[in-house]
């Protein structure tokens, strides 16, 4: 495991051997990391060679975006046309 300090200031790990893929999207090679919550994290270099999240710089991270609502009606006809999530 290799520690990576990302160029916010974040640190991370990841086995730059093992823990690599792309991107669905953009097709960019990342590589998987773990924040210091225990979550994993895509992160890749930009242009100058720095460690960034790969959230921060996908040409297409809207992909992947949950929305923050979606529309529930369960076959009801209603005048609320959002409901949150629960």
């Amino acid at each position: 495991m290799t520690t990576i300090t990302l160029l916010g200031g974040a640190k991370v790990w990841v086995d730059l051997e093992i823990d690599r893929g792309r991107c669905k999207a953009c097709r960019q090679t990342i590589y998987w990391s773990t924040t210091m919550t225990a979550k994993k994290m895509p992160i890749c270099q930009d242009e100058k060679g720095n460690w960034v999240s790969h959230f921060a710089n996908c040409p297409k991270a809207d992909f992947f975006r949950k929305k923050e609502y979606e529309p529930r009606t369960n076959g009801v006809d209603t005048d609320m046309k959002w409901i949150p999530k629960i």
